[in-house]
């Protein structure tokens, strides 16, 4: 599936920071259509997987859950944009099976090569970037109360 991870000495960024090289990665979803982390608005929950990655697809399921009950996951009606990257492949016809699978179409964008940008030893890897695109929270297990928790306070310290 083109998803072999690359040495360790090689996956990027030693850093927290988004970079404008990261901005302006190209990510394309299921529809063909491009886009990057740049052109997309307000807050941003960027889900970094891989193929086989059990914890990863966890997730898919219960973001697939929410969609099916209530049309779209907790986070989407708070407010945050949901960007489920594959940073290792751009083989969109497994990427379909999977969001299929799941029930996460809208989700899942191929972003094969970003890996070699973003430092992401383990998958599943987010990041939480604000609509000034810092990153403000990060980590491998984080849940939807987290990530609220970490918008509010990012907001009352502006």
């Amino acid at each position: 599936h083109d998803n072999q991870s690359l040495p360790y000495s090689m996956t990027g960024t030693k850093n927290e920071e988004i970079t404008q090289e990261i901005l302006r990665f190209p990510l394309k979803n299921l529809k063909g259509e491009q886009t990057t982390l740049d052109e997309e608005n307000g807050w941003l929950l960027v889900d970094l997987w891989q193929f086989g990655c059990e914890p990863c697809y966890e997730k898919f399921k219960k973001f697939g859950k929410e969609k099916a009950s209530e049309g779209q996951t907790t986070l989407e009606k708070a407010g945050v944009k949901l960007l489920c990257i594959n940073p290792l492949s751009d083989n969109m016809e497994q990427i379909k099976k999977v969001a299929d699978k799941y029930n996460v179409n809208d989700l899942l964008y191929a972003g094969k090569g970003l890996n070699t940008l973003i430092k992401a030893q383990y998958y599943p890897t987010f990041y939480l970037i604000s609509p000034k695109k810092e990153v403000v929270l990060k980590g491998n297990s984080i849940n939807d109360d987290e990530i609220m928790e970490t918008i509010e306070k990012y907001k009352l310290k502006k």
